[in-house]
């Protein structure tokens, strides 16, 4: 597409093909301007395989990178990658001739190009970090098509593994009501496979050791095999992706409206309440050692 130009003149007019080929020429610089960075992954697109997959192969590619050297005057050896913003800057990640042998920098943003993105990789010239593009873009790149690759492995995998009129075992969920990578267990082979289509509407209704047919396209849960009718004393559980309270009877998308649900006295409530927010503070400082340790890869 042309740009519009706002000079009072019809670019796409045959009369005015200087101006035509000019835009052309700047649509041209612009579009060379633009860096492709690669900066991670749809996790519920992969199985947890496949993912382990995905950073290895990310590993094999930074670790070729780093001495393929391609910027005059960079010093040899060395590939800085930009993590994520952090106090006081940058978050830099330098590796030394080896994926291994990396260190964790916090760089001032005024040491840096303006609009640096997360993904992007760089050398050194006289001290100085110069963007390295050919090595950021063939990252992008490969780790693109390698992954376009593994979802037609898994799409393969899935319709071998989805066999009309099974009864399969659920052997694993995803934590937080997550409904992609639901494990399953083929009842007749043993075989286990992971569900990344797994039917929302009925995530809720199972748990380990339910049991669900697949059918029509779908799978549905074999009766009996609920994780209500399994587990009687559960009551109920918290989806934090939902916002919602999950009950054998229904959502709830407050904690009162759950409780009167319950004919919970004050007590009762109170309790749960505690235990609601003690769960939520484990949770939050779980999730932020994790992310230190990630930090710090």
């Amino acid at each position: 597409m042309l740009l519009e130009l706002d000079l009072g003149i019809n670019v796409g007019n045959n009369k005015n093909n200087e101006i035509e080929e000019f835009t052309k020429e700047l649509n041209n610089v612009l579009q060379e301007d633009k860096i492709l960075v690669y900066q991670g992954y749809d996790s519920r697109k992969f199985t947890n395989v496949n993912e382990e997959r995905i950073w290895d192969k990310r590993e094999e590619l930074i670790t070729k990178s780093i001495n393929e050297n391609n910027i005059n005057g960079a010093d040899d050896n060395k590939l800085y990658e930009i993590r994520d913003d952090v106090a006081g800057g940058i978050g830099v990640l330098e590796y030394n001739k080896t994926y291994d042998n990396r260190t964790y920098l916090t760089v001032k943003e005024t040491e840096l190009p303006e609009n640096v993105d997360k993904g992007m990789f760089f050398r050194k010239v006289d001290g100085n970090y110069i963007l390295d593009k050919q090595t950021t873009e063939k990252i992008y790149n490969e780790m693109i098509s390698f992954q376009n690759e593994l979802i037609l492995e898994q799409k393969e995998l899935l319709n071998d593994m989805r066999q009309e009129g099974a009864i399969y075992k659920v052997t694993y969920l995803e934590d937080d009501c997550e409904d992609w990578r639901t494990e399953l267990t083929k009842q007749e082979t043993g075989e286990t496979f992971q569900e990344l289509e797994f039917p929302h509407d009925i995530y809720h209704q199972v748990g380990s050791n339910s049991l669900v047919k697949y059918e029509n396209g779908t799978y549905t849960v074999v009766e009996g095999t609920s994780v209500y009718d399994l587990y009687p004393n559960i009551i109920e559980n918290y989806c934090e992706n939902e916002g919602v309270y999950i009950t054998q009877n229904g959502k709830y998308e407050t904690s009162d409206e759950l409780y009167e649900s319950l004919n919970m006295n004050n007590e009762e409530k109170l309790m749960r309440k505690v235990t609601n927010v003690i769960d939520k503070i484990l949770k939050f400082a779980v999730d932020k050692l994790v992310e230190l340790v990630k930090n710090k890869q």
